[in-house]
């Protein structure tokens, strides 16, 4: 899932890590294909394998630490992936910019401000006004104030 992330996941309109290098063809055309097909292999892998431990767990050869440990194994790559199945993480960030900006989020929407965080927020909701409460909204203004305007280092958080 690590892998396909990179193609197939919520990956930024302009890449930092992957743009222009070697690895670009995992972006577009066959290379996202493959990539999509990646990440869902590694899922039924990841569930496959869950089920296994789990029968571990219930025939008492496999304890608690073993599930701690497997979880955490698991979870590390995933913190450093693109979004999978979704492109939200770019919606909250330009949700969060938009009263930096001078916006009121609950008035107008992600394409008023422009910018970075606006070009990777699905275009459905592009000029759809936050849903959120404030407190959501403040935590992703907090966000974008720790990111400034790297995306990759606002999605992470």
């Amino acid at each position: 899932m690590f892998l396909g992330s990179f193609g197939g996941g919520g990956i930024p309109m302009r890449d930092p890590v992957i743009g222009n290098s070697a690895l670009s063809f995992w972006r577009y055309g066959h290379g996202a294909m493959l990539a999509t097909v990646v990440i869902y292999v590694g899922l039924v892998l990841m569930v496959w394998a869950w089920v296994r431990l789990g029968r571990a767990v219930l025939a008492r050869s496999a304890g608690g630490r073993a599930v701690l440990t497997t979880a955490a194994v698991w979870m590390l790559p995933m913190l450093v992936t693109a979004p999978l199945f979704t492109r939200d993480p770019y919606s909250y960030l330009a949700q969060g910019a938009l009263p930096l900006a001078g916006y009121d989020p609950y008035v107008v929407g992600p394409d008023t401000m422009g910018g970075i965080f606006t070009d990777n927020v699905h275009f459905f909701w592009q000029d759809t006004p936050a849903p959120y409460g404030p407190l959501f909204i403040l935590l992703a203004q907090g966000v974008v104030l720790l990111a400034g305007q790297n995306v990759l280092l606002g999605v992470s958080c």
